[in-house]
């Protein structure tokens, strides 16, 4: 009794200076074929700490730096005059928080010196997000198309790969606000348009979030104070805005799809923590649910709000093939330990 994800998470570029955050981290990266900046993201203005040249002879064929989500690393590879090269980026839990492993080189000597004796971090456990978009995963596409689809997965997982920092409003974070506030008054039309204002104006390169749009997009946002927050806010605060669309709950209670935008008609999400009610993986298509599981851990009533069209579904427990008929919107016992499956959804 599963519900699965299949996608994997690998934001990808072709352009030299692309800028990416290095999954666990607060640290962002800016990747040329031969050179690499290395700045930290734990204050307002990025604050350059590292510098690391590659040696290799251009110019370099096939540039490609990858952001891999499933392993909380970076990969950068191409063909330089003398061959293949290719290197991952990982964090470490040491101070060094980082190091570079060099996985094919063209010539005897190393192309970068590296300190992969490190250990790297164990990716913790999180909650995914696929709303079925096979496209390609070229960050350059993405932000062409800019479709939520496609743009609010990335955005969700890397949320919840960075550290968190204190929630404010100053710079494109104002922009939080306005999603927010959508959101509790389920304004499907202001949504769009406040997520993708925020993704435009508060992100470049490959996901890297900026305080500051240095693009000049027109969009008018409060002065950023010196050194005063992280932008690593609008990862984190927009992660948790992503999942209060999706699912909201408190102690006795979880709202399952409470304000999901039309174009978001069909996904699934895995690993959904309640807190000490358990965990909820959940599928829908056409802007209905269409079955749930919850993996109680705690012995109690527990309400479960589905769409107002929604009347009755089916609750089986475990492996039982027959289960019993259940009105929406009315409180159920669970006991921990169990499974349970929810389907067979009428309207």
């Amino acid at each position: 009794m599963r519900i699965t994800i299949a996608d994997r998470l690998r934001p990808f570029s072709h352009e030299p200076g692309i800028g990416c955050v290095l999954p666990l981290t607060s640290l962002r990266f800016q990747i040329f074929p031969a050179f690499i900046k290395i700045f930290d993201l734990s204050a307002s203005c990025p604050q350059s700490i590292e510098q690391i040249k590659v040696d290799i002879e251009g110019p370099v064929r096939d540039f490609t730096v990858q952001q891999s989500l499933e392993e909380c690393t970076i990969k950068v590879w191409g063909h330089s005059k003398h061959g293949f090269y290719r290197y991952l980026i990982q964090s470490t839990e040491s101070g060094k928080r980082f190091f570079i492993r060099t996985e094919k080189q063209p010539l005897d000597n190393p192309i970068i010196h590296s300190n992969e004796g490190e250990s790297p971090i164990l990716r913790p456990s999180i909650e995914n997000l696929s709303f079925g978009i096979s496209k390609s995963q070229d960050c350059n596409l993405v932000h062409r198309r800019q479709s939520l689809q496609e743009i609010l997965p990335f955005w969700f997982r890397l949320g919840q790969l960075v550290p968190q920092s204190t929630p404010h409003y100053e710079g494109t974070a104002a922009l939080l606000k306005p999603i927010e506030e959508a959101i509790a008054d389920k304004n499907y039309q202001e949504l769009t348009e406040s997520l993708l204002s925020l993704y435009l104006t508060g992100f470049e390169g490959m996901f890297c979030p900026r305080l500051l749009d240095d693009q000049y997009q027109g969009v008018n946002t409060p002065l950023v104070k010196m050194n005063s927050a992280s932008p690593l806010v609008l990862l984190t605060e927009g992660a948790k805005l992503i999942r209060k669309m999706l699912v909201d709950h408190s102690e006795h209670q979880v709202s399952i799809l409470p304000c999901l935008l039309p174009e978001l008609h069909c996904g699934r999400m895995t690993g959904i923590a309640l807190g000490p009610l358990g965990t909820l993986d959940l599928e829908w298509s056409k802007k209905t649910i269409r079955r749930m599981i919850f993996r109680c851990q705690k012995d109690g009533e527990v309400r479960f709000n589905f769409a107002k069209d929604s009347k009755r579904y089916r609750l089986r427990k475990g492996e039982e093939r027959k289960g019993q008929i259940q009105e929406c919107g009315l409180p159920v016992c669970f006991y921990a330990g169990a499974d349970y499956l929810f389907d067979n959804f009428e309207k």
